[in-house]
């Protein structure tokens, strides 16, 4: 009996490492999309006003997971930016790390472009920009811009990945462009039945101690 209450004991054990393991990875859920630019101060969301013909196609999908260190994997983030000049649709995946100026890696991509004159998501942009928009490297893939900027950040809930991308030769002049992928927590209900199941069964084994 008292090997049995052990092995009871050693299994809610196992159920709770399992749990606090869950906890340590976080998936995030794409809510929306919006603009900031520095010709026309505000924040634009996609789908209304001047951005009424962009579109978020990922949004309501878990599009990010953080493996508990910061390190994130970014997949099908699909949407179409049409105003302020641009008309694009891209979809890409990639992996990146939280942090200011730090780079999103693309593992995948598919960029069309509507309008020849605004490549924003080719790695080659013809407006005095040779990088990649999202990225915020230069078109060798490896070295960084300093006219495009990549950020991950999480406040409470929320994670923010945006990138900054200057349409200038010189950097902080007003003629900017920055793209916010703003994303909420999705709760991982596989950790808590794991939690739950780990109490039952320390429940259980304390019956039966009782009982016998």
């Amino acid at each position: 009996m008292t090997s049995m209450k052990f092995g009871r004991q050693l299994l809610a054990v196992a159920a709770i490492a399992l749990a606090g393991t869950a906890h340590g990875a976080t998936v995030y859920k794409l809510d929306s999309i919006t603009l900031n630019t520095g010709n026309a101060p505000g924040t634009y969301s996609f789908g209304v006003g001047l951005l009424a013909s962009s579109a978020c196609y990922s949004c309501g999908i878990d599009t990010v997971s953080d493996d508990g260190l910061g390190n994130l994997t970014v997949s099908q983030i699909s949407f179409r930016m049409a105003g302020f000049g641009a008309d694009f649709t891209d979809t890409f995946s990639g992996t990146a790390t939280l942090g200011t100026g730090t780079s999103l890696l693309k593992t995948s991509e598919s960029c069309t472009v509507a309008n020849a004159a605004t490549q924003y998501c080719s790695p080659t942009d013809n407006r005095s920009f040779a990088g990649d928009w999202l990225t915020g490297l230069k078109a060798d893939g490896v070295t960084p811009s300093l006219h495009a900027a990549f950020n991950a950040a999480v406040s409470g809930n929320s994670l923010v990945l945006n990138v900054r991308k200057d349409l200038s030769l010189t950097p902080g002049a007003n003629s900017w462009l920055q793209l916010n992928f703003n994303y909420s927590v999705v709760p991982v209900p596989a950790a808590v039945w794991l939690f739950g199941s780990a109490l039952g069964i320390l429940g259980l084994a304390r019956r039966r101690t009782a009982s016998a």
